[in-house]
């Protein structure tokens, strides 16, 4: 039997390459269906899919993280059990949710003012029972170890979707009815594929249900407050601006929102090693870890922006046609708010990490007040732009309050770190704008000074370079590990 590094290695390398291959087929999927329907069908399409997330999260009352929890930390049967416990709260949650989603459909319609939205409402339903199930096996099949079974279902999810999809509107032309029947059938195939095998033999424990409750709802709360920092814009842009509009951002808003889902490949590393350096009071290497780790990410995230920044108007019209050039800018702008938000992000998780997880949801719940109301005060009149402006806003507000609790409880930080990796952006992007380069090859001349001026800064040193190299030779070393699907 294979140790638990091991184990912990070869799942989470399985995962993270399911994840990317999950993206990069999602983000092909969205290709696909941008240049095959029209603006503002994609649009209520997008909608759709911002609608039910809202409802699975709102239903979601903490259920999914309670399920890896206490399934994970059961013994034999009792795993079953508790599976089986779960699923009767999730039952009972969707039969109250489903008269709900009916009777706010003359709200959904006040707010969107679409009578195709209501025409496609039953995609809503049928979405909302799929995707809330979906999540909740995902979760299951995770306090089991079933890491290959997640990950083939995470795949197959991605896949069927897109090949339903090439069906749907290429060969059928069946516009933004076949971009829904691929949706809601990929989700359907989701269950199947995550459906945990055993649940009938699973008994019943009412003290099940009063853990569940009580661990699950704070959960809840920090997950609804997660939806509206990071969604809220999709339903203020298409109340006061249309579903077009939701269109156009959606598209501009797709590259930055995939880098920071990469982002959580960072975070799984980053966030236990952060606790369990409070958890032993190591002050001098929490300062060092998270310098180094700003230092990095942050580097990294200013590239991607300068690329965008030199590239925005290829980009966007290569990947999802002329249509959509005109936004190419907005696109720009988000890959530098996405800067903001993983510092900021990264910053929040070390307060999580020390502990300090009430201050952390106070943080949250400013960030979402903040949003909304910024959004609310500079989208109706600035429109898409303003919409950049607002998570501009919100995301630099985020990462200045985290920096001063930080401070505030004496974790110290180098603040110059959270600022540095703009320098060499700011100064290359700069030489970029005098000189104005047409080809391609004359704008990639701008990453030399780019790399010099990182030096420069001290933000790439020889070590780094000796790193990456064990970590490469550490990830080929572990290329034949096996996952273990049970304990």
């Amino acid at each position: 039997m294979k140790n638990i590094r091991d184990r912990f290695l070869g799942n989470m390398s399985l995962m993270l390459t399911s994840t990317g291959i999950r993206l990069l087929l999602g983000l092909a999927t969205f290709m696909i269906i941008a240049r095959n329907i029209p603006i503002e069908r994609f649009g209520i399409y997008l909608l759709i899919q911002v609608i039910v997330g809202f409802f699975v999260v709102m239903s979601d009352l903490g259920l999914n993280f309670s399920a890896s929890k206490f399934i994970v930390s059961a013994e034999g049967d009792e795993k079953k059990n508790w599976t089986k416990s779960l699923l009767v709260i999730k039952i009972g949650i969707t039969v109250i949710t489903i008269p709900i989603l009916y009777a706010v459909r003359p709200l959904i319609y006040t707010i969107f003012k679409s009578e195709l939205l209501l025409r496609f409402f039953p995609f809503i339903i049928i979405c909302y029972l799929a995707q809330s199930f979906e999540f909740l096996f995902n979760h299951v099949l995770q306090g089991f170890y079933r890491y290959k079974q997640i990950a083939f279902a995470d795949i197959s999810i991605a896949l069927s979707r897109m090949l339903l999809v090439i069906v749907f509107l290429i060969i059928f032309k069946m516009d933004i009815i076949g971009a829904l029947y691929a949706f809601a059938f990929s989700l359907l195939i989701g269950c199947i594929l995550l459906f945990p095998r055993g649940i009938s033999r699973g008994q019943l424990k009412t003290s099940h249900f009063k853990k569940i409750i009580k661990f699950g709802w704070p959960i809840g709360i920090e997950s609804i407050l997660g939806f509206f920092s990071g969604r809220i814009y999709a339903l203020i842009i298409a109340g006061f601006l249309g579903p077009a509009s939701l269109a156009l951002f959606e598209v501009a808003s797709r590259i930055p929102e995939h880098l920071q889902r990469v982002f959580g490949a960072f975070r799984s590393v980053f966030f236990p090693q952060i606790a369990e350096l409070f958890s032993k009071g190591k002050s001098v290497e929490i300062k060092n870890l998270v310098y180094h780790a700003l230092r990095v990410l942050g580097l990294i995230v200013a590239f991607f922006a300068f690329l965008a920044g030199m590239f925005h108007k290829e980009i966007i019209t290569v990947l999802f046609s002329s249509q959509y050039g005109h936004v190419s800018q907005i696109f720009f702008y988000l890959m530098i708010v996405s800067y903001f938000y993983l510092l900021g992000y990264s910053l929040w998780l070390v307060l999580l990490g020390g502990g300090f997880s009430f201050v952390a949801m106070l943080l949250h719940i400013i960030q979402v007040i903040v949003g909304i109301g910024v959004s609310l005060i500079l989208v109706p009149r600035m429109g898409l732009i303003g919409a950049v402006y607002a998570l501009l806003v919100l995301h630099a507000l985020h990462l200045i309050m985290a920096a001063g609790l930080l401070e505030k409880y004496k974790i110290g930080i180098k603040k110059t770190i959270l600022i540095k990796p703009l320098f060499p952006f700011i100064i290359s992007f700069g030489l970029f704008l005098i000189f104005k380069p047409q080809q391609v090859w004359a704008k990639l001349i701008f990453v030399i000074p780019f790399i010099a001026l990182s030096f420069l800064f001290s933000l790439i040193s020889k070590e780094d370079f000796s790193i990456l190299k064990k970590i490469i030779f550490s990830k080929l070393s572990n290329l034949n590990l096996r996952v273990v699907d049970d304990v």
